[in-house]
């Protein structure tokens, strides 16, 4: 019999989501933020009491207070911003 892999301490992205591309979609940033981050929720079988931290760039402009009320996450043990966006999103693991 093997070992189970020990979980502990690791992090794993579990689910993804987004929204739909447009010009110009009548919804705020945070809005917008917030309908992707619900989508990655959902698609990864969690509730928003499920995540326990939030990584931003620093393009971003959202403040991750704001992002959390808007998705219902009650509280995060951890934030990271890193820097810049797009590619620098390599950086967040």
């Amino acid at each position: 019999m093997s070992a189970k892999p020990k979980l502990s301490g690791a992090a794993a992205i579990a689910g993804i989501g987004q929204t739909e591309f447009s010009k110009n979609s009548g919804r705020t940033e945070i809005q917008l933020a917030a309908e992707a981050v619900r989508a990655a929720i959902l698609d990864a079988g969690l509730r928003p009491a499920d995540v326990d931290g939030l990584v931003t760039m620093t393009q971003d402009s959202n403040d991750e207070l704001a992002l959390m009320r808007n998705v219902g996450i009650p509280l995060v043990r951890w934030t990271s911003r890193t820097p810049f966006g797009g590619g620098g999103s390599s950086g967040s693991w």
